[in-house]
Order: structure tokens, then C-alpha cells, then sequence
């Protein structure tokens, strides 16, 4: 699988350290797009949780050599990676660990692909009478942030939404 994706993987961790990271050193882009490359071992899953664990970590505009580090210091399996996120998960507040759990059980018992609005729509009837839903109830943005944080990296939004 590696000798397949090989390629691939090398385009997409070079892509995203130029146009998300803005990494501008050529040599220490490459360096960086070769380390992931190496390691992902032809596996996209892990490519794709390093890419969303830089864009955490790390400021935009990052000189060069603070980004290579910080990849560095994420875990090279997908293991870890899993378990520094339950790890981070399970430190968050009690409202959010179980704005969590809700989205999770509707992602997970779902027949079909759920909209951001479904989603927003969920999260309200933990607490109808909270005037925050009121305040996220219009702005999909917020709502799609709130799904993200809460989801820990689990899940993923795509698609196109209002």
C-alpha cells in the first residue's frame, strides 16, 4: 500500500504545508512532506489527522522550522494519534463531553449522511431553553465549529452547507 499511495501522500502533505501551513522555506517543506510521506506508511488516515493536528497546533505564518517540530512530536502511528485525542477529549468541560456524545450517537445511529443544520438541531434539544442555541440557531459557522470541538476530531464536516 505504501509503494501505491506513495505519491499521492507526497503531493498532499507538500500541498497542504504550502497552502494551509504557508510554509515557505522550499528545503524544510520538503523535508516535512518527506518525514510524512515516510512515516504514513501508505495509510491517508494518518496523513489526514497530522494535517488537522498542524493546523491546531500551529499559527499560520509559523516560521518554517517551529512547523517541522511540532510534526515531529506527533505520534507516528495512528494509535497514539487516537489516543491524544480521546486523551484531549476527556479533559474538556462536561457540557461539551456531552455535546460529544450526543453528536456521536446521532453520526453514529444515522441511516444516512446527517446535515450541519440536523446536527444544530440535536445539540438544541439538550437544553432547549438555553439561550445560547438561540445565538448559534442562524450562524451555521459557529454551529460547525461547535460540531468540530466537540467531535474532537472524530468527525468531519463536508459538503456544501447554507
Amino acid at each position: 500500500m505504501q509503494d501505491q499511495n506513495k505519491d499521492d501522500i507526497a503531493r498532499f502533505a507538500y500541498d497542504f504545508l504550502k497552502t494551509d501551513l504557508h510554509m515557505s522555506g522550499e528545503v524544510l517543506r520538503r523535508k516535512a512532506s518527506e518525514y510524512i510521506t515516510h512515516n504514513a506508511q501508505g495509510v491517508f488516515v494518518w496523513v489526514s489527522l497530522v494535517k488537522i493536528e498542524l493546523l491546531k497546533r500551529v499559527e499560520r505564518g509559523r516560521p518554517d522550522a517551529e512547523i517541522l517540530k511540532c510534526l515531529e512530536a506527533i505520534p507516528q502511528d495512528l494509535e497514539n494519534i487516537y489516543k491524544d485525542m480521546f486523551r484531549r477529549l476527556e479533559e474538556r468541560q462536561p457540557e461539551v463531553i456531552q455535546d460529544g456524545v450526543m453528536v456521536f450517537r446521532f453520526v453514529l445511529f444515522a441511516q444516512r449522511p446527517l446535515t450541519v443544520l440536523e446536527l444544530r438541531d440535536a445539540l438544541a434539544t439538550l437544553d432547549v431553553c438555553n439561550p445560547s442555541y438561540e445565538d448559534i440557531q442562524k450562524d451555521i459557522p459557529a454551529v460547525k465549529r461547535r460540531i468540530e470541538y466537540c467531535g474532537g476530531s472524530f468527525l468531519e464536516i463536508k459538503g456544501v452547507y447554507p
